[in-house]
Parts: C-alpha cells; structure tokens; sequence
C-alpha cells in the first residue's frame, strides 16, 4: 500500500523502459499512479498515440516492460498545471537521451536556445490529459 501511495505523490520525469532492449518513452505527471495506470489501458488495447512503444509493447508484451522513475521535481506547484519546472525536468531528459537513439518519443524538444516562450495557459492544454 506504501509504494501506491508513493507513485501518487510522486510528481515529475518518469520512463517505461523495454527491458529486452533499453529503448524508452520518457514523460512527466503530477501522479505517477494514474499516469501508468492510463498508459497501461491505452498499450493493452493497442491505442498509444507513440506508435513506436505501441509496436514494441505488441510485440514483446507486457512483462518486458518497467516503470522507471528518473526525477523527482521539487518545484511542483500545484495551482499552476504541471508547471514550468516539470517541463523544463522533462525536456532536459528527452534532449539528454535523445542523443542515445533510445527513445520511442517520436517529439524531442528543440535545444534550450531555440525554444520560444511557453504561457501557463499553452502548457496547461498540453498536459490536459495526464
């Protein structure tokens, strides 16, 4: 019961790694419990929207993948969406793995000098359904 409660507060960068072959889909949640629980329903009815994890769940199955927690974010405000720190924690892991060819992301963010700025309300809508 601990470690549920753990993953519902658990609010930041998290994985689900094919241990078969190391490849990785990288997010973010403020509640890790039901962010998995939600990917989990979409890959066993096969409608992911990264084709490429939905492929590798399909084919390998369940049991060969994990959840792997990479960063907790402190930064979490709760009145304000996911928040400008979580996407900030997200976006350095996806541009830090994407240079491993690991990723089943199919959107890497841009480098930090060519991103533009982000209002609360445009990240708000983009995290809309986790």
């Amino acid at each position: 019961m601990t470690e549920i409660r753990e993953l519902s507060e658990f609010h930041g960068v998290y994985g689900i790694r094919n241990i078969k072959t190391g490849k990785m889909y990288v997010g973010v949640t403020r509640n890790l419990e039901t962010r998995w629980k939600m990917h989990r329903y979409l890959l066993r009815n096969g409608r992911h929207t990264e084709d490429a994890l939905q492929d590798a769940w399909s084919i390998d199955g369940e049991s060969s993948f994990e959840l792997v927690l990479i960063e907790k974010v402190n930064g979490y405000m709760p009145n304000f969406g996911l928040g400008i720190t979580l996407r900030e924690a997200e976006r350095t892991w996806l541009l830090k793995l994407s240079q491993r060819d690991i990723l089943y992301n199919k959107t890497i963010p841009k480098a930090p000098d060519e991103v533009r700025t982000t209002t609360w309300r445009e990240i708000d809508a983009s995290y809309a359904a986790i």
